[in-house]
């Protein structure tokens, strides 16, 4: 039970990891508003990977 709850946070990181990479925001004090924005859509993009895992 633990290792399914731990792939699936891993996966929901990692894909948003990736979401950010491809996004291509730079992390500066201007762009601040984007990189959080970035973010989000990663962790939402990830939680949408899990669910769709898990159906």
């Amino acid at each position: 039970m633990k290792s399914t709850r731990m792939l699936r946070w891993s996966t929901m990181l990692v894909s948003g990891a990736v979401m950010l990479q491809l996004g291509g925001c730079s992390v500066d004090l201007s762009g601040v508003f984007d990189f959080l924005q970035t973010a989000f859509l990663g962790i939402t993009a990830a939680g949408a990977i899990a669910i769709l895992q898990n159906i």
